[in-house]
């Protein structure tokens, strides 16, 4: 394993003087699983007084978790002294925390066997709980007993299944019996940490890892409906929104209820909102119907919802293909579909003797609607003589 430069020299700073030093966790399972880890972890057998003495630069970010981090330069590593908890009183955290020496039983309170694993050049790997094998297994397994792994930390449940649908492995039975068991416990988590964890799930390359969880209605208490499929989810996009709208279509989950519930931040809400009306609409099967729905959605969102069909529906996929081709073909022509891309302005209205004011919107409005049903008559002149036919009929009635 390639350690940068700055978690290396922590290592062999640690190690010189005389206590043991390891790379940890995520970035081990990282680097097992062929992926470039995004952070490093270091876990020592030094205090954090130790720690501090060691090294210029140490700002004590988690001393009640034993946790220092050591600036080299702008580079930050954090670095956690081996421990030991006890009590999870409120079914999230430890109610003490013990500063040990013993590296196994540090990795034995963690949540699981992927995440379990330490690394150092001179030592190699330590996999005291079959995480590699794991790895090459494709399994997701809790570290010794699963119902007490998640009984200590109820958020565990999810981030055993977030795990499975980011990596594409599968739970192991005695992990996903205890997981199902104990979900109920997931109600009381707080609503930000559930929706991280659900989010950094749904956008996994496999969020159908979640179904047993979802149709066993673990998530129910979060306004996810339970349903017996959710293997169209891996066929649509990754973003948020998009993710989020195919799983209240899948599920028939109210947005509104699950963006009270889940807290969720104003724009994917917004984004998920506007692509759910967008796919309830009737795919276009004519240009004027693309020109229309493009003036109301726009080409991004109408293009989403449409793959999103597709996706979601084998019987709609070809209508949904023949629609997005539809509007590629609009699009590149120029058809106008936008105030902005009428052949006049307001200004060109008031010189033609209209009186400023909100006729001046309702007249554009309606040569837009005009140009939507005929893109051909997008021409200043067209325009104009449109406007004063109109102007000339309105005249005669009064």
């Amino acid at each position: 394993m390639r350690l940068p430069d700055a978690v290396l020299a922590c290592i062999k700073t640690l190690q010189k003087a005389g206590y043991q030093g390891y790379a940890v966790g995520g970035c081990v399972r990282d680097w097992l699983c062929g992926l470039t880890p995004k952070d490093y972890d270091v876990t020592t057998s030094a205090t954090p007084a130790q720690v501090t003495a060691l090294f210029p630069k140490v700002v004590p970010t988690g001393l009640q978790y034993g946790t220092v981090t050591v600036l080299f330069g702008e580079e930050p590593v954090e670095v956690t002294t081996f421990r030991a908890e006890n009590g999870y009183s409120d079914g999230r955290r430890p109610d003490q925390v013990r500063l040990i020496d013993n590296l196994t039983e540090d990795l034995a309170r963690r949540d699981l066997t992927i995440n379990a694993m330490a690394f150092s050049p001179a030592a190699g790997l330590i996999d005291p709980f079959g995480g590699e094998k794991d790895v090459r297994r494709g399994i997701i397994r809790a570290v010794g007993d699963p119902t007490v792994r998640f009984e200590e930390d109820r958020l565990r449940i999810l981030r055993a299944f977030r795990f499975a649908a980011t990596l594409g492995y599968r739970l192991h039975p005695d992990t996903l019996k205890a997981a199902l068991q104990k979900a109920e416990g997931l109600s009381s988590v707080s609503a930000e940490r559930v929706t991280a964890e659900l989010m950094r799930a749904l956008t996994g390359s496999f969020p159908s890892r979640l179904r047993p969880l979802v149709e066993s209605g673990g998530l129910l208490p979060w306004g996810i409906r339970p349903v017996s499929t959710l293997f169209a989810l891996d066929f649509t996009s990754s973003q948020r929104a998009v993710r989020l709208a195919a799983l209240c279509l899948l599920t028939g989950s109210d947005l509104e209820e699950l963006g009270l519930r889940l807290r969720l931040d104003r724009r994917t809400y917004k984004e998920a909102a506007g692509l759910l009306l967008e796919v309830s609409q009737p795919i276009p099967t004519a240009e004027y119907q693309m020109r229309r729905r493009l003036c109301k959605a726009g080409p991004t969102l109408l293009s989403c919802a449409l793959r999103l069909r597709g996706d979601l529906s084998s019987s709609d996929a070809p209508a949904a293909a023949s629609a997005a081709q539809m509007m590629r073909r609009i699009l590149r022509r120029g058809d106008p579909y936008r105030l902005e891309m009428l052949a006049v302005t307001g200004e060109d209205l008031i010189q033609a003797g209209l009186v400023p004011g909100p006729r001046i919107k309702r007249t554009l409005l309606e040569l837009l609607d005009a140009v939507l049903e005929n893109p051909g008559c997008n021409q200043k002149e067209t325009l104009l003589c449109l406007v004063h036919a109109r102007k000339n009929k309105e005249s005669a009635l009064r």
